[in-house]
């Protein structure tokens, strides 16, 4: 049974890693054309589309990865937004620096990034929770 519920719950995270990557790469292919061609890259729906498979891709596979990861400590919808901000973040500072040949690896290093600040920022408030439990006990 307890398997059988792992499974389940990577499935829904393979399926939201898979959403909010595919929303996270049509945000950076959007911002990459716009940088270039202005609004017309509205025009160009498969721009968006090809942004949007490829992260979608890295979604299903990188989402269940970091939410399993942030799981105990971080609550899901924290952890899942954090990330996709993360992921943009990284792919929007590879287009600010002008390295469009860093637009593959610069939105996983923001995702991992992110996943790191939100367990470390998690444990950090319960290390401060616990002592001032600590304090007010004793």
């Amino acid at each position: 049974m307890r398997a059988q519920r792992f499974v389940q719950v990577t499935a829904g995270l393979m399926l939201a890693g898979f959403l909010f990557g595919g929303v996270a790469g049509a945000v950076l292919m959007f911002l990459l054309g716009f940088l270039s061609d202005g609004w017309r890259t509205l025009l160009v729906p498969e721009i968006l589309l090809f942004g949007a498979a490829f992260g979608a891709v890295f979604g299903m596979l990188l989402g269940p990865l970091g939410a399993w990861m942030l799981m105990r400590d971080v609550p899901l919808g924290r952890a899942v937004g954090g990330t996709t901000l993360g992921t943009v973040l990284g792919g929007a500072a590879a287009l600010a620096w002008n390295a469009p040949d860093l637009l593959f690896y610069a939105p996983v290093a923001g995702f991992a990034l992110a996943a790191v600040a939100l367990r470390v920022h998690a444990r950090r408030r319960q290390l401060r929770g616990a002592r001032s439990n600590a304090q007010v006990s004793g």
